[in-house]
């Protein structure tokens, strides 16, 4: 995908060996890739699903906010483009929804 764009300056894979995802301590493979972005090396980021950015929902609402804030959209390699602020608004809804179905199912 990226040398089909000859403009496009590849700034690297970011990776974490042996991490989950889960949890955001330890992976300093995203830590490295955000840092890029804070200092305006890194406008688009490609991956292969939002699993990888991270599985904790909070943990992704907040990286989707971070990279909202400096207007980098995401490719995800199953096919179409990760367009930040539908997505944030999609968790927004969905996360107390699914909240609430838990919750309403221990009473």
């Amino acid at each position: 995908m990226i040398t089909e764009h000859l403009d496009w300056i590849f700034t690297g894979v970011f990776y974490d060996a042996g991490k989950s995802g889960l949890r955001r301590s330890g992976r300093t493979g995203l830590d490295k890739m955000l840092k890029k972005v804070a200092k305006g090396k890194i406008d688009y980021i490609i991956t292969k699903s939002i699993s990888r950015v991270s599985r904790d929902t909070v943990e992704v609402i907040k990286i989707v906010r971070y990279l909202r804030e400096r207007s980098i959209n995401m490719y995800l390699k199953m096919k179409f483009e990760l367009h930040l602020g539908a997505c944030l608004h999609r968790m927004k809804v969905e996360i107390p929804a699914k909240h609430s179905v838990g919750f309403s199912t221990k009473i």
